[in-house]
């Protein structure tokens, strides 16, 4: 039947990545298999979703709660950055050994942060302090006290600033940019 169909993509989505979970928009071979899981969490969520049908998609290691499951790779690979480095920010061009966008989730969460999304999640945000987590959006840095070369947060924006005004300068020609570039 139908469902067969689209448990048999998730078999193959499963084959080639190691892992039975794709991202919501993703097509498998023309199918948009993200959008069948995301129905099948819903009727999970809505009690739609017989026993057999959920028994199959366990045993492939199938993820009901995706949004927490995300959240907390996040956190787990935060953790382990600071384990490694000693402090747990990183830049956000930071892709882990296994291709994780940890930068990229960082800055996620501090924009979450500043649009007051972790007022439903306070256990979140007192796990990355826990860690020692910025929530100030620090584009360059990998410290948040000093950089590898001892330079405090300031002299690092300074340096930021100073570089952000030649590439507008090479651009325009100007030094003094408009208030509201970008």
């Amino acid at each position: 039947n139908n469902w067969n169909f689209w448990y048999g993509l998730t078999l193959r989505y499963l084959d080639r990545t190691e892992n039975a979970n794709c991202l919501a928009k993703h097509k498998e071979n023309g199918h948009m298999l993200g959008e069948w899981q995301s129905n099948q969490r819903k009727n999970y969520k809505l009690g739609k979703l017989s026993a057999s049908r959920i028994e199959r998609l366990n045993k492939i290691g199938f993820i009901w709660d995706i949004i927490t499951y995300r959240w907390e790779k996040g956190y787990e690979e935060t953790r382990k950055y600071k384990d490694l480095h000693g402090n747990a920010n990183c830049k956000y061009d930071f892709v882990t050994e296994d291709d994780y966008t940890l930068g990229e989730w960082q800055s996620d969460q501090r924009d979450r942060y500043n649009l007051d999304k972790f007022v439903k999640f306070p256990e979140r945000k007192k796990k990355l302090d826990e860690i020692g987590f910025s929530w100030v959006y620090l584009p360059s840095f990998t410290d948040p006290s000093l950089s590898d070369d001892g330079r405090t947060i300031e002299e690092q924006k300074w340096d930021i600033g100073y570089e952000e005004t030649l590439i507008y300068y090479r651009k325009t020609g100007f030094a003094t940019a408009l208030f509201n570039y970008v």
